[in-house]
């Protein structure tokens, strides 16, 4: 497969774009500064797209329930880019979706519920972040990572399941969470980034469905590597509030 990883187009002045069936990564700027790009094909075979079309201000979106997708002509929701409005109050996302782009839905601060269907594998940067009306999200069954940032700063919502599909929660994921007061982790979940629940004052319980491997490091360098670390005991559902709000601590499971 010669197609994993899209790195950049070759020129800024291009007007259409298909990318190869096979492709999983759509680079950082992989379309930066491509004034000129109307439309583009994303095969279903993607699974990470991150801030790749800054500036690409005459791309073609598909519209639908006030968001904007881009996608295929078999799946024209792979991609879900933006809300239209900042002022949404209800979305749907279509079924089909695969990933939610960065700051997809960042400020809707009119936003009280969000269900995340299952066919969604990543929730990217700061996707909900300072949605400070969502009192209920549903995380679906495909998701497999959380991305950095992105429910930060959503200052109403009480609580949160992780479902057993997640491999990775990233860095600031529900920091600031002032409302929140139970999470479930899955028993999936791998590793948990620096300060995922820091600063969420009212959080009470915090509890693990595999609590039996689980390690904390203070290195980022020795985080992906899941090494250098030392075991805790997570059985204690009350004490893991305090200990996931360290900040500099990376925690991994082996």
């Amino acid at each position: 497969n010669p197609y994993v990883y899209l790195v950049k187009a070759e020129s800024n002045n291009i007007t259409t774009a298909i990318i190869e069936n096979g492709c999983k990564i759509i680079g950082y700027d992989a379309f930066y500064n491509c004034y000129s790009l109307t439309s583009i094909t994303i095969p279903d075979s993607v699974t990470f797209i991150y801030a790749a079309f800054s500036d690409c201000n005459k791309l073609q979106y598909t519209i639908q329930g006030g968001l904007k997708y881009l996608g295929n002509p078999t799946n024209p929701y792979v991609y879900l880019v933006k809300a239209e409005s900042n002022n949404i109050t209800t979305a749907i996302i279509e079924n089909g979706c695969k990933i939610i782009g960065g700051s997809a839905f960042s400020r809707c601060s009119s936003l009280t519920s969000i269900t995340i269907p299952d066919s969604v594998t990543t929730i990217g940067y700061s996707a909900f972040r300072y949605c400070s009306s969502l009192t209920s999200i549903t995380i679906g069954n495909g998701v497999t990572s959380i991305g950095g940032y992105a429910f930060s700063g959503c200052s109403s919502l009480a609580s949160v399941t992780i479902p057993d599909s997640v491999t990775s929660i990233n860095v600031f994921a529900f920091y600031d969470c002032s409302s929140l007061t139970s999470v479930t982790i899955g028993d999936s979940v791998t590793t948990i980034g620096d300060s995922a629940f820091g600063s969420c004052d009212s959080l009470t319980s915090i509890t693990f469905e595999d609590s039996s491997t689980w390690y904390r490091t203070s290195g980022y360098m020795y985080w992906p590597e899941k090494r250098n670390g030392t075991q805790i005991d997570v059985t204690d559902s009350s004490a893991n509030v305090d200990l996931l709000d360290d900040s500099m601590v990376y925690w991994y499971k082996l």
